[in-house]
């Protein structure tokens, strides 16, 4: 799966909407569709609340995943400022904790051209 959209509100429901298809093509269960569902919407939310927020106008979010017999994978990208504490930010911090709670592996980390990229994977169970 390959989602590209403004990093505005509006593009949560047809992530929500492209991810959720994509779960069920790729046959996950309740437990791990609900666990990639919610950790991916964190993410996302992130990107809108912390990436572009010195920018005029939000940029991109990207989002890709994969399924294989044994894991699922899901990266989030965008080309903003990084993550760094807002103090208008209505958030508690804990997005970061949730998805690593919700995952089998997380990794967080500022691309060398600019922005963040998360990666996130699960593994299937059998």
């Amino acid at each position: 799966m390959s989602f590209r959209a403004a990093a505005e509100p509006a593009a949560l429901g047809p992530l929500r909407d492209a991810l959720g298809a994509f779960l069920d093509e790729a046959g996950a269960d309740e437990q791990l569709r609900c666990d990639v569902m919610l950790a991916v919407s964190e993410a996302a939310n992130n990107v809108l609340q912390h990436a572009y927020r010195t920018c005029a106008r939000p940029g991109a979010i990207r989002i890709a995943a994969t399924a294989g017999a044994e894991r699922i994978d899901v990266t989030i990208e965008d080309d903003g400022g990084g993550l760094a504490p807002r103090p208008d930010s209505p958030g508690a911090g804990l997005g970061l904790p949730l998805m690593a709670q919700l995952t089998d592996d997380l990794d967080v980390k500022r691309r060398p051209d600019g922005g963040t990229r998360v990666a996130m994977a699960w593994r299937r169970t059998a």
